[in-house]
C-alpha cells in the first residue's frame, strides 16, 4: 500500500500567501539613489517624466545616499532654488517606506505648504511607484484634511512649524524639515523653536534615527546656515574640461564681456566659467560633461586629478551638502551673469540673488564707528545755540505712554542741519512751554521754533 504524504493543516497553508512570502525575502542592501533608479517614476507634469535617472543630476546622489548611510545621523542640504532638494527629500521618504521603515514626520513652514506638498508631490510619487503602492494600507484620496499616510510598513505624518499642536507627535525614527528659514524663531510657551521640536522627536532612536533638513538659506543667523556650519560642509568638485584639475564652482570665476548688455549675455550665452587652475574658458556644453565626474568633498579637503579626496576627513555623522545654481544642467552661465547684472544697485535683489542662485546667506554689514571718529564729527557750536547760517528751526515730539521725547534742529541751505536741543518731557504743559521757548542765535538775537510736529 503506497505511503500517504501528510498534508499541512489548511490554516497553516493559508499563512503562506504571496505577500507573506515576499515579506520574508531578505532585502537587497541598496542606497537611496539605487532605489530611486529602480522605483521612482516622475509624472507627465515633470520636465523629465519617466523613470528616475541619476545621470541627469549626478550631484544629487551624494545627498540621497547619505540618508542610507548608517553612520550619518543629521543631513543638511543647503541648495539653491530649483536644484532638486525637494526630489531628494521625496526619494528618501520613498526609500524609508520601502526599504528601512520607521515612523516619519515631515515638517513644512505652514499648513498650506504641507497640504500642497502632500497633494502635488508625495501622493503622485506613491501612485506612480509600484514599490510604494504595494505598501499602501489607507486611502490616497485628495482630501486635504488627511494629514497622515498609512503604509503597512510605517506611518508618515505631516506637520507645520507655526503650530505647536501639529509639531507635538509620537517619537519618530525619521524627521524631515523643509525650508527651515521660513520657520518661526520661537513657538511660544515651553515648546522652544520648531527645529528643537524636530530634534526631540528622534531622541528615542539614538542608533537609527535621522534628521534631514533641506532648504535655501536667507541670513547667517536663520536656521539653515548655522546648521550647515555644524556639519562636514561638503561641496561638489568637478574636473576642468581643459586641464582636468578638480575644483568647486564659485561665483567669482564666472566671466563675461564687460561691454555687453545683460540681455545679450543671456540670449547669446556669452558668459563662461574660468578654471581657477589653467584659466581655461569652460562653456555650458563642457560643464554638462564635467558633472558626472564630480566628487563630494568635505571641508578642509581637496580632490586630486584622479578624483580621490585628499586631506583629513571630518566625521560624517553630521553631513552637509552645499549646491549653487552654477551646477544646474539647465541654467547657463550667461543666465546667471545676466541676473547678477540686473541686481546691481538693488539691495533687495542682491539678497535674493545670493539666496536663490548662490545658496549663500545675506550678510548685513554694520559699520563700526570709533570714539575718535565721533569726536572728529563735532562742529564749532554749543548745544542750545542756533548757528548764524540757520534759516529755520523745527522740533519733533514723540509721544510715549507717560512721557515725551523731543529733538529741535536748526536748518540751513542744502539740507544742512544742527542739533539745537533734545530731551525728555513729562507733561503736555512741558510741550506747550517748549513750543514757546527760544534759544540765543547769532548777534545775541533769540530764535524760537518755526515748525513743530507731535
Amino acid at each position: 500500500m503506497p505511503a500517504t504524504i501528510p498534508q499541512k493543516p489548511r490554516a497553516a497553508r493559508s499563512l503562506w500567501t504571496p505577500r507573506f512570502r515576499e515579506a520574508l525575502k531578505p532585502r537587497d542592501r541598496i542606497s537611496v539613489s539605487q532605489w530611486a533608479a529602480r522605483n521612482r517614476h516622475l509624472g507627465p507634469e515633470s520636465p523629465e517624466p519617466g523613470l528616475w535617472q541619476n545621470w541627469r543630476r549626478p550631484f544629487l546622489q551624494g545627498p540621497m545616499d547619505a540618508f542610507s548611510d548608517p553612520d550619518v545621523r543629521v543631513i543638511v542640504n543647503v541648495f539653491a532654488n530649483q536644484m532638486g532638494k525637494t526630489e531628494v527629500l521625496n526619494n528618501c521618504i520613498g526609500y524609508a517606506v520601502d526599504q528601512e521603515p520607521g515612523t516619519t514626520l515631515l515638517c513644512f513652514p505652514s499648513e498650506h505648504t504641507a497640504d500642497k506638498h502632500v497633494r502635488s508631490r508625495l501622493r503622485p510619487m506613491i501612485r506612480l511607484s509600484p514599490a510604494l503602492t504595494r505598501h499602501v494600507s489607507g486611502s490616497l484620496s485628495d482630501d486635504l484634511s488627511l494629514k497622515t499616510l498609512h503604509f503597512d510598513t510605517c506611518d508618515v505624518f505631516t506637520a507645520w512649524a507655526n503650530s505647536s499642536d501639529a509639531m507635538s507627535s509620537t517619537p519618530c525614527r525619521y524627521v524631515f524639515g523643509d525650508e527651515l528659514d521660513s520657520y518661526p524663531v520661537y513657538m511660544g510657551g515651553q515648546h522652544g523653536s520648531p527645529v528643537e521640536q524636530l530634534e526631540v522627536r528622534v531622541r528615542a532612536y539614538q542608533d537609527s534615527g535621522k534628521q534631514t533638513y533641506v532648504g535655501t538659506p536667507t541670513t547667517e543667523t536663520a536656521y539653515m546656515w548655522p546648521l550647515f556650519q555644524q556639519t562636514n560642509r561638503q561641496h561638489y568638485w568637478v574636473p576642468c574640461a581643459h586641464c582636468g584639475k578638480y575644483q568647486d564652482l564659485v561665483w567669482d570665476q564666472v566671466k563675461w564681456p564687460k561691454k555687453k548688455l545683460a540681455s545679450e549675455i543671456y540670449e547669446q550665452r556669452l558668459a563662461w566659467y574660468e578654471c581657477s587652475h589653467c584659466k581655461g574658458e569652460i562653456s555650458d556644453a563642457q560643464k554638462l560633461k564635467m558633472l558626472p565626474r564630480g566628487v563630494w568633498a568635505p571641508k578642509d579637503c581637496e580632490v586630486d586629478d584622479s578624483g580621490g579626496i585628499v586631506g583629513e576627513r571630518p566625521p560624517k555623522i553630521q553631513s552637509g551638502f552645499h549646491l549653487n545654481v552654477l551646477y544646474s544642467p539647465t541654467i547657463s552661465f550667461g543666465q546667471v551673469a545676466a541676473k547678477w547684472l540686473s541686481c546691481v544697485g538693488d539691495r533687495g535683489a542682491l539678497h535674493n540673488f545670493l539666496n536663490l542662485y548662490l545658496a549663500l546667506p545675506f550678510k548685513e554689514e554694520v559699520e563700526t564707528v570709533s570714539e575718535k571718529r565721533i569726536l572728529a564729527a563735532k562742529r564749532p557750536y554749543r548745544r542750545g545755540t542756533i548757528p548764524a547760517a540757520a534759516r529755520l528751526v523745527t522740533c519733533g515730539v514723540d509721544v510715549q505712554l507717560n512721557h515725551f521725547w523731543f529733538a529741535a534742529r536748526a536748518w540751513g541751505s542744502q539740507e544742512k542741519s544742527w542739533l539745537v536741543d533734545a530731551g525728555r518731557l513729562e507733561a503736555w504743559t512741558d510741550v506747550t512751554r517748549l513750543l514757546r521757548s527760544s534759544w540765543p542765535g547769532a548777534g545775541g538775537t533769540a530764535r524760537g521754533i518755526d515748525l513743530m510736529l507731535v
